[in-house]
This record gives structure tokens, C-alpha cells and sequence, in this order.
């Protein structure tokens, strides 16, 4: 049988690429760094972000956490509404959800 015939059990690659993500963010902390993940469906999205928050404190030496927001319709540039948003916060990652769904 090739990997092809071979079922694809969803949770296990989920599970995979959550790692990759915090391992990526763990790498970066303390610079920047642009990841973008792309999540299909919204209640998988929720379910990964709990995740993520459960495991960011452990990899964050100050104890950072995850910000998370969801964009307005109506807005035309990221770095502004970022900027509002976190007022002088500096988490250790910002999810942004709603950027498909902007009409910048």
C-alpha cells in the first residue's frame, strides 16, 4: 500500500503543524518574524488557537502570551490597527483573523 491508499487522519497533521508553529514562534521571540497559517474552518481555528495559548506560556521565558484579534471589514492598514490594538503590549505572537475578509 503507498501513502497515497493510506487514510489521512486530520488530527495527527493538525497536531504536527501546531508544533511547527510554536517551535516557530519560540525561535523568533524577541524579533520579528511574519508567519502566516492558513486555517480552513472557523471552529478548527478556535480549537488551534486554545491550543496555542496553552502552549505558548511554556515556551515564552517572560511569560508572554498569544493576542489575538479579529479585523474590522472596514480596515485599510494593518499596521495602524496593530499599533491601537496592543497599546505598548508585547506579546509574545498577535493571531490575526479576518484578513480575507478586509476590503484594503
Amino acid at each position: 500500500m503507498t501513502d497515497l491508499d493510506q487514510p489521512i487522519d486530520c488530527s495527527v497533521y493538525n497536531e504536527r503543524s501546531l508544533q511547527t508553529l510554536v517551535r516557530a514562534i519560540a525561535l523568533s521571540e524577541g524579533n520579528f518574524s511574519l508567519i502566516l497559517v492558513r486555517c480552513n474552518y472557523v471552529t478548527l481555528q478556535r480549537s488551534m488557537l486554545q491550543r496555542l495559548e496553552s502552549l505558548c506560556p511554556e515556551i515564552s521565558e517572560e511569560g508572554r502570551s498569544v493576542h489575538s484579534m479579529v479585523l474590522p471589514k472596514t480596515v485599510s492598514t494593518l499596521y495602524s490597527t496593530l499599533v491601537d490594538a496592543l497599546d505598548q503590549k508585547q506579546p509574545l505572537a498577535v493571531m490575526i483573523f479576518g484578513l480575507d475578509c478586509t476590503n484594503g
